[in-house]
């Protein structure tokens, strides 16, 4: 669950203030430069349990089509102790010049979380 509850706060960024050591910090501006998005995903084995993994792919995949154009995301898969950066972090979708490597890294961030497993 606590995969879930991380995306679910990216997801609320939009719509309530941003809190930083306990302070406001002012509320997300979804017109100011694009704010990073590493989507941190819990791959143990508990998450073969009752669909986990399942549900949290679909969750994943709705994030990245929802924000697409507005952040840069990337990809770490983590069990026990243990993380590996499955996509970087990808460029900057207002800042981009070049649609189709925008296009290529979503593709890819995609097509690793359809890939992802648990261990």
């Amino acid at each position: 669950m606590r995969s879930l509850w991380i995306i679910a706060t990216v997801i609320c960024l939009t719509f309530f203030s941003l809190i930083e050591n306990g302070r406001a910090q002012g509320k997300f501006d979804p017109n100011c430069d694009p704010a990073n998005l590493m989507l941190v995903v819990d791959v143990s084995g508990s998450m073969t349990q009752a669909g986990k993994l399942d549900g949290l792919k679909k969750a994943l995949e709705n994030v990245v089509q929802q924000f697409k154009t507005t952040l840069r995301m990337g990809l770490i898969s983590f069990s026990g102790t243990s993380a590996k950066v499955l996509v970087p972090l990808g460029p900057a979708p207002d800042k981009l010049k070049d649609a189709a490597a925008l296009t290529a890294h979503i593709n890819q961030l995609l097509a690793a979380i359809k890939a992802l497993k648990a261990n």
